[in-house]
């Protein structure tokens, strides 16, 4: 019986369209001036994304993973992100800051995400950018971003 219903379900197209399999995201915010991400999702809950901006005057680029940890692969979603990022242009990849210059971030994100049925995506996030400059040092960042959700 339950495999009758569970065909009648699939032949008549029931249910939730499928999860994203990649995204495309670009958008603004601050201390982050420009933030683009593009990301894979090995699980409908779980991206694994390059993350690349510029944080004032500093650019950063590094991986990120991202939780969906309330919410629908398509729809409404609570996000948590965390990232690491370096700063390619200080040489060679220096961890530790000096002053004006970022060298690399740890980052960590609470935000919302919406996915719509034919790819639409937002979000928006505040967090945290931990860094080093002669100790332990963080400070804000919050962002805007919209994109594409790539169907499978």
């Amino acid at each position: 019986m339950m495999v009758l219903w569970a065909g009648a379900m699939l032949l008549a197209g029931a249910g939730a369209m499928a999860a994203p399999v990649a995204t495309v995201a670009g958008g603004v915010g601050l201390a982050e001036l420009v933030h683009i991400e593009a990301g894979w999702l090995p699980r409908e809950d779980l991206a694994v994304e390059l993350h690349a901006g510029t944080v004032v005057f500093n650019v950063l680029v590094g991986p990120a993973v991202t939780w969906t940890a309330l919410g629908e692969p398509r729809g409404h979603q609570m996000l948590l992100t965390g990232a690491l990022r370096v700063n390619p242009l200080v040489s060679p990849f220096t961890l530790k800051s000096g002053g004006e210059s970022l060298a690399a971030t740890g980052e960590t994100y609470l935000g919302y995400g919406f996915v719509g049925e034919r790819g639409l995506l937002l979000r928006a996030r505040a967090g945290v950018l931990m860094y080093g400059d002669g100790g332990f040092a963080a400070g804000p960042n919050v962002g805007l971003m919209a994109g594409y959700a790539f169907g499978s």
